[in-house]
């Protein structure tokens, strides 16, 4: 990291849902900031910071079997971690685990 760089920070907030007697559903949030910084020991590549806003949500359906869904860069944010190498948009990603 240069000299002036900040690094990135996250927040992640989870929640189950036992208040409605939903004890198999969980939701969470994450907000991820990337502080500015140069991409070159010459300082002469500027990034700027960026931040993204991601969610995800997973039930248990029974002892054996979880359904979840992510939700990544949910505004689409426009960024780069990188010079001259892109970062993905909204990303959407399900998962289903059987666990024997």
């Amino acid at each position: 990291m240069e000299a002036g760089a900040s690094p990135a920070r996250s927040l992640n907030i989870d929640h189950t849902w036992d208040e409605f007697h939903l004890h198999a559903l969980s939701t969470g949030v994450s907000l991820l900031y990337g502080g500015s910084t140069y991409d070159d020991q010459f300082n002469a590549t500027y990034l700027p910071s960026y931040t993204t806003v991601g969610l995800r949500a997973a039930y248990k359906v029974n002892s054996h079997l979880t359904v979840s869904a992510n939700l990544s860069n949910l505004f689409n944010r426009q960024y780069v971690t990188a010079y001259g190498y892109n970062t993905l948009g909204r990303t959407a990603f399900g998962k289903v685990a059987y666990t024997f």
